[in-house]
């Protein structure tokens, strides 16, 4: 059976400013054990599962193309010392 993994975006309250609350985005990476009826059943690692909304999923490829601001995409695994030119070492 194939794993399907996304990131969960959902907006999250912050604080009251002047009356009005601020929002930021939170992702996570989940894994999709089903989906229905416009929901899916996901599960965090190490933790059990929850229903969310389709909407709140982005696929993999696309949160790596769009990091959230602030967030650096990381470098890691993307190949060997070796495989990389000598100016990039």
């Amino acid at each position: 059976m194939k794993r399907e993994f996304a990131i969960h975006v959902r907006k999250r309250a912050d604080k009251l400013v002047r009356g009005k609350w601020t929002y930021y985005e939170e992702r996570r990476e989940v894994r999709v054990l089903a989906r229905a009826e416009g929901y899916a059943m996901v599960r965090i690692k190490g933790c059990a599962t929850f229903a969310v909304p389709e909407k709140e999923l982005q696929p993999m490829s696309a949160a790596l193309e769009s990091p959230s601001p602030g967030i650096e995409p990381s470098n890691e695994g993307s190949g060997s010392q070796a495989s990389r030119s000598p100016d990039q070492l």
